[in-house]
């Protein structure tokens, strides 16, 4: 007889399944918008890196957003960021589409 609080993998893909479906209800994607998405995938993960890079050029040229962070950590702090985001990113377009 199964544990009656132990979750198998069969109920967590589904409440996987869920979970994403909400998400696409809420941020209201249709099939044809996940498509759409999906054929971006390639080009987002291409220019990302470089729009990353661009946008921390721009904080760095910006003393008011320089304030925010210590001179001598900004490059090795934005170098933390880039990756991950592109990271994350990613893993959102995976789940929502």
């Amino acid at each position: 007889m199964p544990h009656p609080h132990r979750t198998t993998a069969a109920d967590r893909t589904q409440a996987d399944i869920r979970a994403v479906s909400e998400r696409l209800d809420f941020m209201q994607l249709s099939p044809q918008d996940c498509m759409a998405i999906r054929s971006l995938k390639d080009m987002l993960q291409r220019e990302l890196p470089v729009a990353l890079d661009q946008f921390y050029a721009q904080v760095r040229k910006t003393p008011e957003m320089m304030r925010f962070f210590s001179s001598e950590n900004v490059s090795t702090l934005f170098l933390l960021y880039k990756f991950p985001m592109v990271d994350k990113i990613s893993a959102i377009l995976r789940q929502i589409c």
